[in-house]
């Protein structure tokens, strides 16, 4: 890839490059630096805004160290392994926000209720009420 970001193909890969691709080594040394300090930023900034969070009221002890400790993965972890986690992390959060994953989650949380007491009924309705009253989305 040049500096100009585009892929050439009459450059080979053999040699270190020239007035217009750059060198290989330097040029990929320079985005590598500047992706790692954009990562190092981005994950200070989402600290700082997990902790207004916090402070807000919105995240609880037990989520802001979750959050905090998954933005250190995220941020310190090498290369792929941060962004894997990064993108995992962000991917589940926006998942289980939907009322779709919602009423799923509730309609397996429901029926391996109802293998363990039965169906409704009568003879375990405290049962069931203990489900109803108990259950938190």
């Amino acid at each position: 890839m040049g500096k100009d970001f585009q892929f050439r193909t009459i450059y080979g890969r053999a040699g270190n490059g020239n007035q217009f691709v750059g060198g290989k080594y330097s040029f990929g040394k320079a985005m590598s630096n500047g992706f790692k300090w954009a990562n190092r930023g981005i994950g200070i900034y989402n600290a700082i805004s997990i902790n207004n969070q916090r402070i807000s009221g919105e995240l609880d002890n037990t989520q802001f160290w979750l959050e905090e400790g998954s933005n250190v993965i995220s941020t310190v972890a090498p290369g792929l392994y941060g962004a894997g986690w990064s993108i995992g992390w962000e991917s589940g959060r926006w998942i289980t926000q939907h009322s779709w994953y919602q009423t799923f989650k509730y309609d397996v949380w429901r029926f391996y209720w109802q293998l363990q007491v039965g169906p409704p009924s009568y003879g375990n309705r405290y049962d069931w009420e203990y489900f109803y009253n108990n259950y938190r989305p």
